[in-house]
């Protein structure tokens, strides 16, 4: 298979383990997988590094981007900080000719699919779950309400009707990290298989 970029939009409901697959592909296999990173005006927590999954930047530094029009996508999220990705962090990871991870919604993916990346190539992955494996992950990982449960629930279900309008591929996720991890790999194969055949 020739050696080519292709990024990778990784997409799931709650609980779906986006992040934990992203960082064991990576991990075994950093010659191949790398992770595009994000910017925020949000200071770095004691365990983050700079660089590691965010670059942290100043208010006034990420409004300039803004105007220099560097942002594939921003947001201000609650109010407080601003996050987002540069269009060039993008662009750089397909020169790496790596299989590079970036996790969105569907909300974004659908933005980013009107608009024009002619000069990269990517694909987009859904991980979705039952309602039952659901639940039982997002209340053992964590105290939660049943209110932000019913809502993460309803949110949860939006999400996959819109990921079956526009996302390349959806996989069941209700299996042990394992097995989904292996079955991801194999899917990114398939779909760079298909790229070159297109």
């Amino acid at each position: 298979m020739e050696n080519q970029g292709i990024i990778i939009f990784l997409l799931g409901v709650s609980g779906s383990g986006k992040t934990t697959i992203v960082n064991k592909l990576i991990t075994e296999n950093p010659e191949k997988y790398m992770l595009i990173q994000s910017y925020t005006t949000r200071p770095p927590r004691m365990w983050e590094k700079p660089g590691e999954k965010y670059f942290f930047v100043s208010p006034e530094e990420f409004e300039k981007s803004i105007e220099n029009n560097e942002f594939i996508e921003y947001a201000f999220v609650h109010h407080s900080y601003y996050y987002g990705t540069k269009r060039q962090s993008l662009i750089d990871a397909i020169k790496q000719q790596k299989i590079a991870f970036k996790e969105i919604d569907t909300e974004w993916l659908s933005i980013l699919k009107k608009q024009n990346l002619s000069e990269m190539s990517y694909k987009s992955i859904f991980l979705n779950l039952d309602k039952e494996t659901m639940i039982h992950r997002i209340t053992n990982r964590a105290p939660i309400s049943e209110e932000e449960l019913a809502h993460r629930i309803e949110s949860s279900s939006k999400e996959l009707i819109q990921a079956n309008q526009i996302c390349d591929i959806i996989i069941d996720g209700s299996g042990n990290i394992e097995e989904i991890t292996k079955i991801v790999a194999e899917t990114i194969e398939n779909l760079i298989k298909k790229n070159l055949t297109e």
